[in-house]
């Protein structure tokens, strides 16, 4: 573990090395989270390595484990634009209507920040499109609000 809790393990799952996450996994806590509350399916999914979070969700990776500021796994993919994260997330069961700590949606998240290509695999999974946050907004509204146009 270095000096912010990381471990061998998280620093594979941060650089895509599927093939050590995957020998780590039978001999590490997947769950265990660092200084800031992330696990390594966090890291992985913030990172955009849908091959890593397949496997750590197979061992046993919490899926709705939310790190010290309330997101959660699919929101972290979410914030990066992380489309096939998010698809192999949704495979394995995540709610795609969960919320954040703000009641925003995953949704509200990629039509905030213009990703086309995750509205559309979030609506293609019925991801609730006036589902309103904790401000009254829904995905649109957002999307309007910030000019993008889904």
């Amino acid at each position: 573990t270095d000096q912010d809790g990381g471990t061998a393990l998280r620093l594979a799952a941060d650089r895509g090395h599927a093939g050590v996450v995957k020998e780590l996994v039978a001999n590490g806590a997947v769950n265990q989270p660092d200084q800031d509350g992330y696990t390594v399916l966090h890291r992985a999914a913030l990172n955009g390595h849908a091959g890593i979070v397949k496997e750590l969700v197979t061992n046993g990776a919490d899926v709705n484990q939310p790190d010290n500021y309330g997101n959660k796994v699919l929101h972290l993919a979410a914030y990066n634009g992380h489309a096939d994260v998010i698809k192999e997330l949704v495979a394995n069961g995540v709610d795609i209507n969960q919320t954040d700590k703000c009641g925003d949606t995953v949704l509200h998240i990629a039509a905030r920040n213009g990703y086309l290509h995750v509205i559309r695999e979030l609506v293609a999974n019925e991801a609730d499109v006036n589902q309103p946050n904790e401000d009254g907004d829904t995905p649109l509204d957002l999307a309007a609000f910030w000019d993008y146009y889904v």
